[in-house]
């Protein structure tokens, strides 16, 4: 029977229990005649897409052949066509997962893992095919990943072993060998393949060859690709030319080089990895480049847009553009389109689209809708944003209940990140005769992701939350999204726990004494049980009643599966205090003392699981329960509306790109501090710059000095120890007795600056330069405890990449202090690892170390801008 099936012939045992299948299928694999043999997978699998060069394989961090799949790396030239990335907030979609554990234990550490993973195919090692639940068992970890196929090995291998034989199967690859051989021939007859649709024919080097043709046909005229000259010669280039100033590299037109790959596709031999599989790789990440470089020469052209219809008396549709009216039912449509299309209000601001990178042909983005006076809840709907042309529509059906002003908040989100919030303004009136003539308005309240170059491998947000402007009733909401789920949430009350959480750290700032001996010593175990109280506080008003009210499939935010969350303001004169909120039990005393393994904690950065604070949370206190010392917290605060009144467009703000992802910051440093600061406590902190840093480590005078220094030197790091002076408006910042408004700090202009213009003052990014980390800590300088404008954001809309700064009186001592620490740690830090830490948790672990060392003045250090820069 085996010799008579033909090679690629479909046996339907449709009828057969998955043990049953299984068994068969290793019995038609036992001759050594047999080359491959595959289950087709079940419904609902994911239908095969077209792979990413380089290939990444990955493990959860925990895994036990995690640290095994580390070495594919070792030794591997450029362009390499597979590599291992390890799997983690921002590497969450990968070709081919492993799992070091048989299957069970594999789907529990995925559903165990906060991450939320994708992968074509998955790996396990080890499965009993007759133990009952198999099938669903197989089911719910291809669901779970969204993949197209499974390897499943009989007997578990150890996991060195395990890892050279994923090389192996990778290398094969490769050469364009057929999935189901690979497998065969590399885990042997007892591993067992089950395939999605489209699987086995798109898993081969020639259908990935073909793919990539197609996109580089598909480029614009114009647009070029920079190759070394073995890849462009391998996949049979046209009429390249050289490179000016690079002898191994030739260039030539996207649009051309498919055509030439198509051409010479018949001669391509995949003899091994480093031929053309390599120059296949080479290939798209040039190409990726080259849409990147676009990107940063592109203006956006699309904008959100917005209809509004209701019903006429003879039941058909019409728009309205004037006012809602009372009880009249409307259809509000929300897409993202060209301003020129006729029909549509487009937000005062384009939408930050770009181009769509290379390898996606569109995006899938979430529209959030809310006006709390109107609506119960907020409403949310998917839309598709292609490369070029209008997304699809987002349908809201609401009716208007009560007369007045019309305030709503639209949102666009991709992966619970925040892209643009708008303001749809209107009025409702009592009947449509009364809407005379006024107007519905959408207006671009934030512009939060501009460059979208890489936006597929940003790291997803388990939480965003918007704050903006009052509501027409004058309360302060938050607009949150997570899960699949929206909803709103009332500020009331925040601020006044703000403010009590400003003077308990004032009191600390204005004590020099009582806090250097240890978290639980002195003062500080007072300290942390009233912080704790008032975390508390904002747990009860900000996630309790949240929690109460979406109680099915609601999202725990306490859980530390929750560890990545997006703040988005549209008003910089009130920072919720998010990092000090506190979701660890309390007791209902006040003698609580400090875990005893808080120490531990900190070092790690999470609790020991059992440790004396979870196990007795009544009797301690523990800085781990604070969200900013457990959670990467990303903040953003845009002045908008204050912009717009003014005659100023939204500004572009630094961020991460393909092109640009990592901070300069070898490029030197600029320092300088108030006349109120010791001249002496800052020595320290030049010495550690001085130690690690390459450029020049300036010590400035006055904010003169310090501009001359940012037009000269172009420092990617500005750390500053200023003192607040004055109030609202007319508040100055004091460096070395000379002072400046921030409101008058030059934004960083998004085209050309020539002349006399170009020569400054420039006070954080001179133009051409890379954005710079600039640490602003002193007394209250992020303006949590009263209602004044930061300076943050005049800082951020100066070209700052991060701002990281305070929420709290800060003295010089204190400050100075601080700022040292977290300099030297995160210096540290990056020279320990050798690589590309995230900046997000790397604050994150240098605040845990401040404490450590009894500094519990960290506790009130934040950071605003994008947590995905790289150091």
């Amino acid at each position: 029977m085996r010799q008579s099936i033909p090679r690629g012939h479909e046996v339907a045992y449709a009828a057969l229990p998955w043990a049953q299948v299984a068994i068969l299928a290793q019995w038609l694999l036992l001759p050594d005649e047999v080359a491959g043999v595959h289950i087709r997978g079940g419904p609902g699998w994911a239908e095969m897409q077209a792979l990413r060069f380089p290939l990444t394989v990955s493990a959860l961090p925990d895994d036990p052949a995690a640290a095994h799949l580390g070495r594919l790396n070792d030794f591997q030239p450029a362009h390499w066509p597979f590599r291992y990335v390890p799997a983690a907030p921002d590497a969450e979609r990968h070709a081919l997962l492993v799992f070091g554990q048989p299957l069970e234990r594999a789907l529990a550490g995925l559903l165990q893992s906060p991450l939320q993973l994708k992968a074509r195919l998955v790996l396990v090692n080890g499965h009993d095919a007759g133990r009952p639940g198999a099938a669903a068992l197989v089911q719910a970890l291809v669901s779970r990943v969204s993949a197209s196929g499974i390897v499943l090995l009989a007997e578990p291998l150890p996991p060195g072993e395990l890892a050279e034989r994923v090389r192996e199967a990778c290398l094969q690859m490769m050469q364009d060998r057929p999935l189901d051989l690979v497998v065969r021939a590399v885990f042997g007859h007892a591993a067992l393949l089950a395939a999605g649709a489209g699987l086995l024919q798109h898993w081969r080097m020639r259908a990935q060859m073909a793919e990539l043709s197609d996109r580089l046909v598909r480029q614009p005229r114009g647009a070029s690709v920079k190759m070394s000259t073995q890849a462009m010669h391998q996949l049979g280039s046209a009429d390249p030319v050289p490179v000016g100033g690079a002898p191994d590299a030739l260039q030539t037109e996207a649009h051309e080089l498919g055509k030439a790959i198509r051409r010479a596709s018949v001669r391509h031999r995949y003899a091994g990895e480093a031929h053309e599989a390599s120059a296949m790789t080479e290939a798209a990440q040039a190409l990726r480049q080259e849409a990147a470089q676009a990107q940063a020469e592109q203006v956006a052209a699309r904008h959100l847009q917005q209809q509004s219809w209701v019903k006429s008396r003879d039941g058909r549709l019409r728009q309205i553009r004037n006012a809602y009216v009372l009880g009249e039912p409307v259809l509000l449509k929300v897409r993202i389109g060209s301003q020129q299309a006729s029909g549509w209000q487009s937000g005062s601001h384009a939408f930050p689209d770009r181009e769509l990178p290379p390898n996606e042909d569109s995006h899938r983005l979430t529209v959030l809708f809310h006006e709390p006076g109107q609506l119960d809840a907020p409403l949310q709907q998917d839309i598709t944003l292609p490369r070029t042309g209008e997304s699809t529509q987002a349908l809201f059906d609401f009716v208007p209940r009560r007369e007045g002003a019309f305030l709503a908040r639209i949102a666009v989100l991709h992966r619970n990140r925040v892209l643009q919030t708008a303001q749809l303004r209107a009025q409702v009136v009592p009947s449509r005769q009364a809407a005379g003539r006024r107007r519905i308005i959408l207006e671009t309240e934030a512009e939060v992701r501009h460059d979208w170059s890489s936006l597929d491998a940003r790291r997803r947000f388990d939480l965003a939350l918007v704050a903006g402007a009052p509501d027409a009733d004058g309360t302060a909401r938050a607009t949150s999204v997570s899960g699949g789920k929206a909803w709103a949430t009332d500020l009331t009350g925040v601020q006044q726990v703000a403010g009590e959480i400003g003077t308990l750290l004032s009191a600390v700032a204005h004590n020099t004494q009582g806090h250097g001996q240890g978290l639980d010593a002195e003062d500080n175990p007072q300290l942390l049980l009233d912080l704790a109280f008032c975390g508390r506080e904002l747990y009860a008003q900000l996630v309790l009643d949240q929690l109460a009210q979406n109680r099915e499939g609601a999202l725990d935010v306490r859980s530390d599966q929750v560890g990545h969350i997006q703040l988005v303001q549209t008003r910089s004169d009130a920072v919720i205090p998010l990092e000090f909120v506190y979701d660890y039990e309390l007791g209902t005393g006040s003698g609580a003392s400090v875990c005893p393994q808080h120490r531990e904690a900190l070092a790690q950065g999470r609790c020991n699981p059992g440790c004396e604070g979870q196990r007795h949370p009544g009797r301690h206190v523990c800085p781990m329960g604070f969200w900013g010392l457990r959670k990467v917290i990303e903040r953003h605060v845009q002045d908008a509306p204050a912009k717009a009144d003014a005659g100023h467009p939204l500004v572009v703000l630094s961020e991460p790109t393909q092109a640009r992802e990592k901070l300069q910051l070898q490029a030197g440093a600029v320092v300088g501090h108030s006349g109120r600061v010791a001249h002496g406590s800052v020595d320290g902190l030049l010495h550690e710059l001085r130690t690690h840093l390459q450029g020049s480590v300036e010590r400035v005078k006055d904010w003169d000095e310090w501009a001359t220094a940012v037009q000269a030197h172009a420092p990617q790091w500005l750390v500053a120890f200023p003192h607040n002076t004055g109030s609202g408006s007319t508040r100055e910042l004091e460096l070395g007795n000379s002072t400046i408004r921030t409101r008058g700090i030059r934004f960083y202009p998004v085209g050309s600056v020539e002349g006399a213009a170009a020569q400054g003052p420039w006070h954080v990014r001179r133009p051409g330069g890379d954005p710079p980390l600039v640490l602003l800590l002193g007394c209250d300088t992020a303006g949590s405890t009263e209602p004044f404008s930061s300076h943050v954001s005049a800082f951020r809309q100066a070209g700052a990449a991060v701002v990281v700064s305070t929420i709290a009186t800060v003295l010089g001592a204190h400050a100075v202090q601080v700022g040292t620490r977290i300099v030297a740690d995160l210096l540290e830090q990056v020279a320990a690892t050798g690589g590309q830490p995230h900046l997000g948790e790397l604050l994150r672990q240098a605040k845990c170390r401040a404490l450590l060392a009894s500094q519990p003045m960290a506790l009130c250090v934040v950071a605003f801008g994008d947590a995905d820069w790289r150091l």
